[in-house]
């Protein structure tokens, strides 16, 4: 079965950027990851390479499968969450002067 590349924007939003609706079909490039996730193409390979993110190779380029990217993106969401409740814990205790 061949899959089709997702356009790079349509309806799902990922912080300021929008991606087509039924992505769930659909891999992404290494470039339009790294605007989804607002990093660099570079961390995204980082990603690969670590194997945070399922991808194939077509043609020497890595195409990633939506629907792990967008979970690691929403993952990566309830982390910084997280950490930012930490913090406020923290300054609320006195323990973190910014």
């Amino acid at each position: 079965m061949t899959r089709t590349v997702a356009p790079p924007y349509s309806s799902l939003t990922a912080g300021n950027r929008s991606f087509d609706r039924s992505a769930a079909q659909f891999e992404c490039t290494v470039t339009q990851a790294a605007e989804f996730l607002d990093v660099s193409e570079g961390y995204v390979k980082e990603l690969l390479g670590d194997g945070q993110l399922l991808f194939r190779q077509e043609n020497g380029q890595s195409m990633i499968e939506w629907n792990n990217l967008q979970a690691y993106g929403e993952e990566r969401k309830r982390r910084k969450s997280l950490l930012d409740e930490m913090v406020r814990w923290d300054q609320e205790m006195g323990l973190y002067d910014d």
